[in-house]
């Protein structure tokens, strides 16, 4: 009888634990659209010294976005020792939502941000945008950044930024957040490089 209790149990946890499985491949991230969703307050970035930039007014052009897999966004590899992953992807275009989030993100800043007639233009090239789920959810998005005005470039580098969350497993909620605080994070860092606001310093005084 015993044994029988056992075998019965053991069965009952497969049974669920499979379960568990084919509900996460059911719940399919894939073709999602893009959201901007974060959870970073700009009073919570930090200092920012924007000292001679508030008469600058700023242009975010186009992004190129040359990544292998320009619809991947995200990636569950918690059951990856079982050989599942799986994968988060959109059918937005990530170079424009990075674009248009950086106005945001800019303009909340407190600086002007025009679509045409600025004094300077910020484009350049998504080279990571990507939410990795493993425990925690942990983000990270890697801009290659040129500042130009006219044929000019005043300034090339880069702009990092990450973030790392706990949630439920394999939500989009939680891509969300996380890749938007990171775009948030990545703008804000390339406002506290010092070349970067000489730059546009130097621009504004012209």
């Amino acid at each position: 009888m015993r044994k029988s209790l056992i075998a019965v149990l053991v069965l009952l946890a497969l049974v669920l634990s499979a379960d568990d499985v084919l509900a996460k491949k059911k719940k399919s991230l894939e073709d999602i659209p893009l959201v901007w969703s974060p959870t970073t307050e700009m009073g919570e970035v930090g200092a920012i010294d924007l000292t001679g930039l508030y008469d600058l007014t700023i242009a975010v052009g186009a992004l190129e976005d040359n990544r292998d897999r320009p619809e991947l966004i995200g990636r569950n590899i918690e059951d990856e020792d079982k050989g599942t992953v799986l994968e988060v992807t959109t059918s937005d275009n990530v170079a424009e939502f990075v674009a248009a989030h950086m106005k945001t993100v800019i303009g909340d800043l407190g600086l002007e941000v025009l679509d045409e007639g600025a004094d300077v233009t910020i484009s350049g090239e998504v080279k990571k945008f990507l939410c990795i789920e493993e425990n925690v959810y942990q983000a990270e998005v890697l801009l290659k950044i040129k500042v130009a005005r006219g044929d000019e470039t005043l300034w090339a580098g880069v702009a990092r930024g990450s973030s790392k969350r706990f949630g439920r497993s394999f939500k989009d909620e939680n891509y969300y957040e996380c890749l938007s605080d990171s775009l948030l994070d990545a703008v804000v860092n390339l406002f506290k490089v010092d070349k970067f606001r000489e730059a546009l310093v130097a621009a504004a005084a012209e």
